[in-house]
């Protein structure tokens, strides 16, 4: 059925019917050697086209895609269409049914090697416009994740593509897709976790939550700044100078905080206290202008202090203030820190610590 379509797709014999009717035309080699050659002349005004006429307009475009999709089956295209002119020729002779299956086979081929490529073009290019161009993403996971894509994508055509071609030759693939997907449910039991840590890569990728640099803390505590994305597995740089490797399917079913989204700059607080007996605006004013005095803590926004309570040995204050990097936050409360004590002891404020008056009843 198969066979008889595609015959009949290619069927040029109105060419030879043209023909003045004599011995020689009447020869199926004649009208073989015609049909191949009227198929070959088809394919290299095709290819001329392509070569001389689209290709020049491609190259005015915006995008180069159209001039990597032309290049790419210019060749597989050409090879196609002639084998489509054997097939016929071989149609014509009346030769043994295989040798016209096998043209037609050939066909199939070139026209899916020309469909993959093209395939694969679009893949890569919308990932790099993706990723790789979008300079705020800087990855080492397309690297992995583009040539692991066009594999999967070439691998499942050239399946379907034989499958199709066994149809041409009378074959039943009833069995043969039983049997793939036996074999796929088998594989995807085996390498469930490694599929669940490529996919997380995939998906981590994609979303763009975190890049390189960025500092993160996962809700199990892990923190540090983000090393490498990889296909597999994500690497941090933790506080102690320790590179902490964690699984991508874990990664992207964790609950994590990204101290650099969506903006660099962050808060940073500091809690202290004070006597009882403190001028609470005093202690506000002094706190701000140690902040404020800081090169590193930006003016907007603005630190501020916050009374919090009156607990039981202290007033207790909060110290907000912004810094336009993570990576000084912990400095900058560092020196805020010392500056402030400093500060509160030449101002003769008292630190309070927790103490007990105990009481003992003579009997």
């Amino acid at each position: 059925m198969v066979l008889t379509t595609l015959a009949a797709m290619a069927d040029l014999s109105f060419i030879i019917d043209r023909l003045p009717q004599n011995i020689i035309t009447q020869s199926p080699y004649f009208r073989a050697a015609v049909i191949v050659l009227a198929w070959i002349i088809i394919s290299r005004i095709v290819q001329l086209i392509v070569e001389r006429v689209l290709l020049k307009i491609a190259t005015k475009t915006k995008t180069d895609i159209d001039d990597k999709i032309l290049k790419a089956i210019d060749k597989p295209v050409y090879f196609a269409v002639v084998m489509i002119g054997i097939a016929q020729g071989f149609h014509y002779l009346s030769w043994p049914n295989a040798m016209e299956l096998s043209a037609y086979t050939l066909m199939i081929a070139g026209f899916g090697l020309a469909g993959i490529r093209v395939l694969n073009i679009l893949l890569t290019s919308v990932i790099q416009k993706k990723i790789i161009e979008d300079e705020s993403i800087p990855t080492t996971a397309d690297d992995a994740l583009i040539p692991l894509l066009t594999q999967i994508i070439s691998v499942v055509s050239w399946i379907l593509l034989v499958l199709f071609s066994l149809t041409i030759w009378g074959v039943q693939i009833g069995p043969f897709l039983a049997g793939l997907g036996i074999a796929g449910l088998a594989i995807s039991f085996a390498l469930q976790k490694s599929l669940q840590d490529v996919f997380g890569g995939i998906a981590l990728t994609l979303d763009k939550n975190f890049k390189l640099g960025d500092i993160i803390q996962l809700d199990d505590g892990t923190a540090g700044k983000i090393q490498d994305i990889g296909l597999r597995s994500t690497k941090i740089l933790n506080w102690n100078n320790e590179t902490v490797i964690i699984p991508n399917g874990l990664l992207a079913s964790s609950k994590f905080t990204n101290y650099k989204l969506p903006q660099n700059d962050v808060r940073g607080l500091i809690d202290f206290g004070v006597a009882y007996g403190s001028d609470p605006r005093e202690v506000e004013t002094l706190a701000l202008r140690v902040a404020n005095s800081h090169e590193k803590v930006l003016k907007t926004p603005e630190a501020f202090v916050r009374f919090q309570a009156m607990a039981d040995f202290s007033l207790n204050f909060t110290l907000y203030f912004y810094v336009d990097n993570v990576d000084d936050r912990f400095i900058v409360k560092h020196e805020l820190l010392n500056s402030l004590y400093e500060e509160l002891n030449r101002k003769k404020i008292n630190i309070p610590f927790p103490t007990r008056t105990i009481y003992m009843k003579k009997e």
